[in-house]
């Protein structure tokens, strides 16, 4: 779980799942949960948009509050307690996590990761 705040408009962000080490700065082919103004909640693999956004762009310094659920090859997003989609089909089955911050200053807080076992 985490939460964010758009710190101005027009920013590009994301949170990357299960990434590989690859990358010069970003990876290719990468798992991501875009946090892009006009793409927000929307899932990426690489540059492909494999569900588009679902969530209207926060106000300037609003927090928003996302939880991702990836579990096998599934992966499931809820944002401010609402369950926005689901997807099966992950092909990564381990990897880093990784931020993506670009061109605007983006704030993350109560970032909580809970590994728990099968």
């Amino acid at each position: 779980m985490f939460v964010v705040c758009e710190r101005g408009t027009k920013y590009n962000n994301g949170f990357l799942i299960r990434a590989g080490l690859d990358g010069a700065p970003f990876p290719t082919n990468v798992w991501q949960v875009n946090l892009k103004e006009t793409a927000l909640g929307g899932l990426m693999r690489g540059s492909t948009t494999l569900v588009t956004n679902a969530i209207p762009a926060r106000p300037v310094g609003e927090w928003s509050r996302f939880r991702i659920h990836v579990q096998d090859a599934s992966i499931a997003l809820d944002a401010d307690g609402s369950r926005v989609w689901v997807f099966k089909g992950l092909d990564a089955s381990a990897g880093y996590i990784g931020l993506q911050a670009e061109i605007k200053a983006f704030e993350f807080r109560n970032l909580r990761i809970v590994e728990r076992s099968h």
